[in-house]
């Protein structure tokens, strides 16, 4: 009763309070009340409530484990103190745990069994327990680790604070955080990464370090960063703490002696130098970069002067010009004046640390000293133009000439420089970003503003060293007044009735842009008036606007509204916009001529091949490619007097050119005699955006008499560097022709090198007139050979007659290289089944030697990401360390690359145990309870058993409780059975009954963990007493591997089957997708040596289609697919490997001087191997007569005299290769 009223009075509390979260991580424990952190009330946060802990039955194992889970390393011949009866003042709200019965080994206080569940408790708060952990621990402060990564140089971030290991709060934590801590730690730092709390590697010790972390990067502990307090560092979505991970990439940084405080250097790709470069600067005796931002002028000045420039001009270049650096990145907003001798003399403040910062914003500086000349204040000059009239602007000032800064230079501060220099136009063209080059001077001046009065730019307002980079000196074209006002041309077009159109402006021919106008909403100048103004017709096909990639020329913001009846523009209302543009956001249009051309005359845009033109109404227009195909192909070439047959239609491409407009579409039957008698519909909707329609085009042949040839279906290799290689051409209906690109592959090529006579392995295709166009018809298209065909012809095609888009300039080719060293990869292992999260340690192997910089690739599947790549020079071999905070079950593969291409591949597996493993099984006599047989497990990943609980027995399917037969102690793992007779005999397992998860639902937590059971890792351990004994039923090892199977270009198929049918699968080779179909059998037919290489079999069950099939909620999917809790992606993803390797049979020759002769002759016999695949594939040679052998070579060749009275029998010539073993006969006789 009185356990019925204190959990009423808890559900009580829980109204009281609504829905409490104190922002904490399930499982998560803290210290109250102390006078010192490691000491106080113990409460544990469960469902984002923090709770206290009931003192019954705990003790200084339970401690252990609380202490070390709060991130004190507690040895073992330490004390920790346990306090009873509220030592800490009694807490509020709930009462999580009782009865906690810990080994003092476990993480985690929840991996503990207890004989209450969690809340289930009749315990009072005046029982709070609390605890006093060590306070000499180990850890120094300061001092930093990384915890729960694959390998050191990863992890999660711990700091040691008041003798505890803690986690860091992530917040504002960045590169610069992240370097100070991989160099604090001595492991490479210049590419150090952030890793995500959300991807991070463990949930780390104790409550995360609330601060907000500003480190400049050029401190040696991150202690020494810059910290202010936050809030609270828990992310309510994810019910996680905000922890930081770092991954630890690049070079290793010394902790002191890199540099001297203070000093300076420029950097460039070369190496450091006194001229120009990336800036670095030594603090705290590391080389830091210089933000970009705020970077101006008077900063380079400081730099420059620091590097021994008396009088330092200075060159600014931004955004990493010279290539990002790396380490700390220590300045932004310098706020030099410009005299100083130092940086540390500017105006610096801790507003001026560049945090959070990327290196892709270095900042780069190149150091002049100052030219004085005999300029007058304020000329100006144009410099490095291809006219007089254009080039970058350089002004005079002081005596010096300098550049000046693009940023808001306009149209009047061109009218004043174009003035300057003697040109009566007041328009001109403006040119930012350096396009003149950025010169060899410095910018003196920034920001300039004109009125548009002033007789030089020195008179307007100027603003010197602004921050203005060396890609942003202006450059301008100036213009002569050389038209009337008003009036309008097209220029750039093939003809004085299209192309680019401007405006004569205030004396100055101008473009008028269309980007204002589109922005606004305006309509652009009227194409009617202005082809109307110009003097051209206005018919059917009635000119239309386009837009235009003119020259380079001044342009106009203004916006033109016409009613379309005008006579000229001039009549049209105008008024003046505001806004940038550029020379490619101007105006075209083509406007309507009688021309001399007749209706349906038809040409081409090239000699034999281009877009199709036709005559149509006295103009030329193109064909919309809507329905273009081959009989609308045929009936152009028959016009153009082409041989029809071989006639190609293109549809794929734009045809630049002229800007000739749109009109039908066509549609042919093939046996019109010109194209105005085929069906046509009206002009695309889309002709006025001309650009964006594909026009239809053609390619015609002429029957010439060199296409002739003889031998149908032979090949040849055409236009290529020697025999092995070339065009492909194909001997078809009695003239030589060429194959369309589309579907060809490494198994048309193979078949194409075969057949051409050049046996390879490495047949490499090449498409797209790789080997230039050929002439004739393009005879096949499609072409899907297996790579065993004797010739072309056996494989599938499609006739490449009447194939749209099947032109010359599709023509393929091959390389029929030689074969290449065949390189055998095998992978060793320290073992080949191992517990959860136990350390492996792989070596891949490779012989012979590869050559020189291979990568090695492992990949936890044929199909995954690299987990790294490793370099070496010579070495062969290369190690793995898997330490691993989740299982390491399934396949694991090395991928030895060399230039790109993959020279060989090794693969293993690694099998995960059971989460119980069998400790002791013995059967005892024992003078009071008979014959006694003693059951012990012990659990290999104590991690796992944070959601695991009741660890029960059972025998032959029943469980079994406490009683004087039945023995059950040592925390549940030792069954004790007494008094053995007959009747014991038979299956007794243990197992887990029950999972615990955030979401309670008792139901499906029960379906989940029973779904699990058949996995590996939580399978029920088993073990079975028989008459004399008590042995383990443990399954054997699964083996992913499934064989090794060789096959030649003589083997009619190959099938693959995998013994796996449950869940969705998938099927790779080497790494690409075959099948996600489902589909358990996969068959090969005719397989060649493209087939070679791994095939892999992946399953994986669908977690939201099994919580569906359990009746589940889908919140428990993140558990099912995230490996941060059991691993479970690892459980669900299995894996049956298939390896096929392809082999050709060597060619033996077995022969003798002579087979009959005399007694006392004596007679010679060579046995030789030669060819076959993989070279070499036979391993020995022996020599064998009559069933003994009698001499043996591991060469290709063996000579063998014979001697001695027994010289007459049967001789055999054994050859042993990797696929099949040879055997040649000879019988010497007496003469």
């Amino acid at each position: 009763m009185a356990s019925a009223i204190l959990l009423l009075s808890y559900f009580f509390w829980l109204a009281e309070v609504g829905n409490c979260n104190d922002n904490c991580q399930y499982g998560a424990l803290r210290l109250v009340n102390g006078s010192a952190s490691y000491q106080g009330r113990l409460e544990i946060c469960i469902d984002s409530v923090w709770g206290s802990i009931c003192g019954g039955a705990f003790d200084a194992l339970d401690a252990r484990v609380a202490c070390r889970q709060l991130g004190y390393e507690v040895e073992y011949e330490q004390t920790v103190s346990v306090l009873y009866d509220a030592y800490y003042h009694e807490g509020t709200g709930p009462i999580w745990l009782s009865y906690l019965y810990c080994t003092g080994s476990e993480n985690s206080l929840l991996d503990c069994n207890m004989t209450q569940g969690i809340g289930n408790t009749s315990c009072s708060h005046a029982n709070d327990v609390s605890i006093v952990c060590p306070a000499n621990s180990s850890c120094t402060s300061g001092s930093v680790r990384l915890t729960d990564g694959l390998i050191p140089t990863e992890g999660t971030v711990e700091v040691c604070n008041d003798g505890a290991w803690t986690s860091v709060c992530d917040s504002n934590w960045g590169y610069q955080e992240a370097f100070v801590v991989c160099r604090q730690l001595g492991l490479p730092a210049t590419d150090a990464q952030v890793v995500s709390y959300i991807n991070s590697f463990g949930y780390g010790h104790g409550l995360p370090i609330l601060y907000s972390w500003n480190c400049y990067g050029n401190e040696s502990n991150l202690n020494d960063c810059l910290k202010s307090t936050v809030s609270n560092c828990f992310n309510t979505n994810y019910g996680l703490y905000r922890i930081s991970g770092v991954r630890c990439q690049g070079n290793i940084v010394p902790t002191s002696g890199s540099c001297t405080n203070g000093d300076m250097r420029l950097v460039d790709p070369n190496g450091p130098n006194l001229i120009e470069g990336r800036v670095e600067y030594c603090s705290n005796e590391v080389w830091s970069t210089i933000c970009r931002y705020g970077f101006n002028t008077p900063d380079a000045h400081v730099v420059c002067r620091k590097l021994g420039y008396q009088h330092p001009r200075a060159l600014v270049f931004s955004t990493a010009y010279f290539g990002p650096g790396s380490g700390p990145i220590t300045h932004i907003y310098l706020n030099c004046i410009g005299n100083e001798s130092r940086l540390e003399d500017c105006s610096l403040n801790s507003a001026n640390v560049a945090f959070s910062q990327s290196h892709t914003n270095d900042v780069g500086v190149k150091c002049l000293e100052r030219v004085l000349t005999d300029c007058i204040n304020g000329d100006v000059r144009l410099v490095n133009g291809t006219t007089p009239d254009e080039g970058r602007v350089e002004v005079c000032i002081n005596g010096e000439w300098g550049t000046v800064c693009s940023t808001y230079f306009d149209e009047r501060e061109i009218g004043i420089v174009c003035s300057q220099l003697g040109y009566d136009g007041q328009e001109g063209l403006i040119f930012q970003y350096s396009e003149f080059g950025g010169g060899n001077l410095e910018q003196l001046i920034g920001h300039v503003y004109c009125t548009g009065s002033e007789a030089n730019l020195t008179e307007c307002t100027i603003y010197p060293g602004f921050s203005c980079s060396y890609r942003s000196t202006v450059g301008i074209k100036c213009y002569n007044r050389n038209c009337t006002h008003g009036k309008i041309r097209l220029i750039g077009g093939d003809s004085n009735n299209e192309g680019d159109f401007q405006i004569c402006y205030d004396g100055v021919w101008v473009y008028v842009c269309n980007y204002i106008n589109f922005l606004y909403n305006y309509p652009p100048p009227d194409e009617n008036v202005i082809c109307r103004q110009l003097g051209y017709l206005d018919n059917n096909w009635n000119s239309y606007f386009l837009y235009s990639f003119g020259e380079d020329g001044p342009i106009v913001l203004d916006k033109f509204l016409c009613n379309g009846n005008e006579l000229s523009l001039t009549q049209c209302s105008n008024k003046s916009a505001s806004g940038n543009c550029y020379t490619l956001q101007t105006y075209g249009y083509l406007c309507s001529i009688v021309v001399n051309c007749s209706a349906g005359m038809t040409t081409l845009g090239g000699d034999n091949e281009g877009r199709v033109e036709i005559c149509t109404d006295g103009i030329w227009t193109t064909i919309d490619a809507r329905y273009w195909n081959y009989n609308n192909a045929k009936v152009v070439c028959r016009q153009l007097g082409y041989y029809d047959t071989w006639s190609v239609a293109i549809t794929d491409t734009n045809w630049s050119g002229k800007n000739e407009r749109v009109g039908y579409t066509y549609e042919c039957n093939g046996t019109e005699s010109n194209l105005e008698n085929c069906s046509k519909s009206l002009p695309s909707i889309n002709a006025d955006s001309w650009y964006y329609v594909i026009r239809g085009g053609i390619e015609c042949q002429h029957n010439a008499s060199e296409n002739a040839c003889n031998t149908e279906g032979s090949i040849r290799l055409s236009n290529g560097g020697d025999s092995r290689e070339g065009r492909v051409e194909i001997c078809l209906n009695g003239y030589w022709g060429t194959v369309c690109s589309t579907g060809w592959d490494e198994r048309d090529a193979l078949v194409a090198c075969t057949q051409a006579g050049h046996h390879t392995l490495r047949a490499i295709p090449v498409t797209n007139g790789y080997f230039g166009r050929g002439t004739g018809p393009v005879h096949m298209t499609g072409v899907d050979c297996t790579g065993n065909e004797e010739s072309l012809t056996r494989c599938s095609y499609v006739n490449g007659i009447g194939a749209t888009n099947c032109y010359h300039a599709k023509d393929v080719g091959v390389m029929c290289k030689e074969s290449p060293i065949r390189y055998s990869v095998t992978i060793d292992t320290d073992t080949d089944a191992v517990s959860i999260g136990s350390r492996v340690v792989l070596t891949c192997n490779v012989s012979p030697a590869p050559p020189v910089n291979s990568t090695y690739h492992w990949r936890r599947t044929v199909s995954g990401t690299s987990s790294f790549t490793q370099y070496r020079d010579t070495d062969p071999n290369v190690t793995l360390t898997i330490n691993a905070g989740h299982t390491t079950h399934g396949n694991y593969y090395c991928i030895v690359k060399y230039n790109g291409a993959v020279i060989g591949m090794g693969h293993t597996v690694i099998s995960v145990k059971g989460l119980l493993q069998s400790s002791d099984t013995s059967i005892q006599l024992n003078s009071e309870n008979g014959f006694v047989g003693t059951l012990t497990v012990n659990i290999t990943d104590t991690t796992i058993t944070e959601y695991l609980l009741e660890l029960n027995w059972y025998y032959n399917g029943s469980k079994i409780s406490n009683s004087s037969k039945h023995l059950i102690n040592n925390g549940n793992k030792t069954l004790v059975i007494n008094n053995i007779t007959d009747e014991d005999i038979g299956e007794y397992s243990v197992r887990f009954d029950l999972l615990r998860l955030y979401h309670y639902n008792k139901d499906c937590q029960n379906k989940i963990l029973q779904l699990l059971r058949g996995y590996p890792v939580l399978s029920p351990l088993s073990f079975i007493m028989v008459p004399n004994g008590i042995y383990v039923n443990e399954d054997s090892t699964p083996n992913f591997l499934k064989g090794f199977v060789v096959f030649n270009n003589e083997s009619p198929q190959i099938a693959l089957t995998s013994d796996n049918n449950e869940g969705s699968v998938s099927l790779y080779h080497n790494g690409i997708l075959l099948l996600s179909n489902g589909t358990y059998n996969y068959t090969i037919i005719h397989p060649s040596i493209t087939d070679s290489g791994y095939y892999e079999f992946q399953f994986a069950l669908d977690s939201s289609s099994v919580l569906s099939s359990l009746n589940c909620p889908s919140s428990y999917q993140s558990f099912l697919d995230s490996s941060s809790y059991l691993g479970l992606t690892d459980i669900f993803l299995d894996a049956d490997v298939q390896r096929l390797e392809y082999y050709e049979s060597p060619f033996v020759s077995f022969n003798a001087s002579q087979t009959s002769f005399m007694q006392e002759y004596n007679v010679q016999l060579s046995c030789s191997v030669s060819g076959g695949y993989p070279r070499p594939l036979y391993h020995d040679i022996t020599l064998i007569k009559n069933g003994v052998a009698i001499a043996n070579s591991t060469e290709s060749e063996l000579v063998y005299n014979t001697s001695g009275s027994s010289k007459y029998g049967l001789y055999q010539c054994a050859v042993d290769t990797t696929a099949q073993y040879i055997k040649k006969e000879i019988l010497l006789e007496e003469k």
